[in-house]
């Protein structure tokens, strides 16, 4: 399984050139999963904000409708809450939390595992528990249950 970051810049740029993998980016991805796994395809997810770091991951994307609660204008944008903490360096365990609480998808928020891109803005490893009835029901993730997945998100860039 492939996986690196822009300090591989050579080796993709050669992987490219060769059609060793399909490469696509994951820039627009507001909500999905990335299941990490051998299937031929790269995604990219430029990630940290306008340091602009772009990580790159083997496996399935799995494109989500982020929750309207989420951007209800009645309410504070839990996207733009996190991009803000996530640029000004804050601690984002108090939103994750209000993120978990309003989303539809149960999960933990976990450390990377060994030899994986670290967390970083819009790149979160969970540990995925399930979604409630009546969502989500175009995709079983039944094998992915309690396995270290990627949770992407807006960055802020």
């Amino acid at each position: 399984m492939f996986v690196g970051d822009d300090s591989d810049y050579q080796t993709i740029q050669r992987l490219k050139r060769d059609g060793a993998y399909a490469f696509a980016t994951c820039y627009d991805i507001d909500w999905g999963f990335l299941l990490p796994c051998e299937s031929g395809v790269v995604f990219e997810q430029q990630t940290d904000g306008c340091c602009c770091h772009h990580v790159f991951l083997e496996g399935i994307l799995i494109p989500l409708h982020p929750p309207a609660e989420f951007r209800d204008d009645r309410r504070i944008d839990l996207f733009a809450e996190l991009q803000d903490a996530n640029y000004r360096g804050k601690p984002t365990r108090d939103i994750w939390a209000r993120i978990k609480q309003q989303s539809h998808i149960r999960f933990d928020c976990i450390e990377s595992p060994a030899e994986m891109p670290p967390n970083q803005e819009g790149f979160q490893w969970i540990r995925y528990h399930g979604h409630d009835d009546g969502y989500g029901q175009m995709f079983a993730l039944g094998g992915w249950k309690n396995k270290p997945i990627v949770l992407l998100y807006p960055n802020s860039d």
